[in-house]
């Protein structure tokens, strides 16, 4: 046991190594111990004649770079450089790419299509049943016509369209659809086409037949067709205008006329939210909306408004709409959803009609839409207002 224990420290005694030390190992000064009395172990670096060979070429090609090459490089890098810093700051990242993306979505419809070599000369509506109608009514005067060409083949609606347009002897312009889709910027519904063509005016209406009405000339039509006029105070609102509009065709309106002033013109919005109604059912306008009202109510119409929030403060008697049996013909005048009808208006009207909810609303819930809410008065009015057979 003795001479095995014996053995094992001798072994250790004899064959201990001195550590090895690299050229590039970091120690301290006190774990490690001093040079003198160890050896320092180095590796040789060994370079190839090859590797020196290709050194030197890569050295000649650089300085034998042009300087407009050397002048790109540094530009390159310190944009790179500057992105990379941009990322960083929020607010320099956000201002960079705005600006990058906000050439294309500012533009408007008739500057895309001026990039695209279509010069516009007037307005540009779009949307299948707006052209389509339009095309038809030809009430509007048209210059070029845009469609989409896909793979996919035409539909109906628009192989109509471009027959139409081929008799009128329109121009017409197919494009693929990565090129029609630079036009209409966002999420705008163009259903793949698109028109060049006129301003649609307002229709102005005859002072003649509103004399003649006022003077009872013509109460032997009014007796035998009531008739249903609708008069929107100052509605600005495009896309209200135009569903109003569509309403209005579709519960049989005789008449929508607005006011001359302050209030929204036929556009290629109000078109396309009509479902292209506009281009077919004629909006007129009048200058003085009181000579209006003044006239009908001499020829013995009912005018009636819709109730608006400023309807409580004059404390106008509220009559519900299910209940109200007009004797004659009705003039529905609708207002704004901010400023309601103006007062001129409102205390000539002879009802004011109110639809009645079906719960207890909140207090900043208590009215409708103004196209919804004409939609239900119109609808009910209708009812009342058909000619029953004797």
């Amino acid at each position: 046991m003795l001479l095995r224990v014996g053995l094992r420290h001798a072994s250790r005694a004899s064959f201990k190594l001195p550590p090895v030390k690299f050229k590039y190992a970091q120690q301290s000064p006190s774990s490690s111990p001093s040079t003198e009395s160890t050896p320092v172990i180095t590796t040789p670096v060994i370079t190839s004649p090859v590797t020196l060979e290709k050194r030197e070429q890569h050295e000649n090609k650089r300085r034998e770079r042009p300087q407009w090459k050397e002048n790109r490089r540094e530009t390159h890098f310190k944009e790179k450089s500057r992105n990379y810093t941009n990322m960083h700051d929020p607010q320099k990242f956000k201002s960079k790419n705005r600006s990058r993306f906000m050439d294309r979505t500012s533009q408007s419809v008739e500057e895309n299509l001026t990039h695209l070599g279509i010069n516009v000369s007037g307005e540009v509506i779009y949307g299948i049943y707006p052209v389509l109608l339009a095309l038809q009514a030809k009430r509007r005067t048209f210059h070029h016509l845009v469609y989409k060409d896909g793979s996919k083949p035409l539909s109906e609606n628009l192989q109509n369209i471009v027959s139409i347009a081929g008799e009128q002897g329109i121009p017409i312009t197919s494009l693929k659809p990565t090129r029609f889709k630079r036009i209409f910027p966002g999420d705008q519904v163009h259903q793949g086409v698109c028109c060049d063509a006129s301003p649609l005016p307002l229709v102005m209406l005859e002072e003649e037949w509103l004399e003649m009405q006022s003077e009872g000339k013509a109460q032997q039509e009014v007796e035998k067709n009531r008739q249903l006029w609708l008069y929107l105070d100052q509605i600005q609102d495009p896309m209200n205008f135009g569903a109003v509009l569509r309403s209005a065709y579709f519960m049989g309106v005789e008449r929508v006329i607005t006011s001359a002033m302050c209030s929204a013109q036929i556009t290629s919005t109000v078109s396309k939210a009509s479902a292209g109604v506009a281009e077919l059912f004629p909006v007129h306008k009048v200058e003085d909306p009181v000579k209006l009202v003044s006239s009908l109510t001499r020829a013995g119409w009912e005018v009636a408004s819709s109730s608006s929030p400023t309807s409580g403060d004059k404390k106008i008697a509220l009559t519900d709409v299910a209940s109200f049996n007009p004797k004659g013909s009705v003039l529905l005048i609708v207002g704004n959803e901010g400023k309601g009808i103006s007062p001129e208006l409102q205390q000539m009207c002879h009802t004011v009609l109110t639809i009645e909810p079906g719960r207890n609303l909140h207090p900043h819930l208590h009215c409708l839409n103004v196209s919804v809410a004409t939609a239900l008065l119109l609808h009910s009015l209708r009812q009342r207002l058909t000619p029953h057979s004797s």
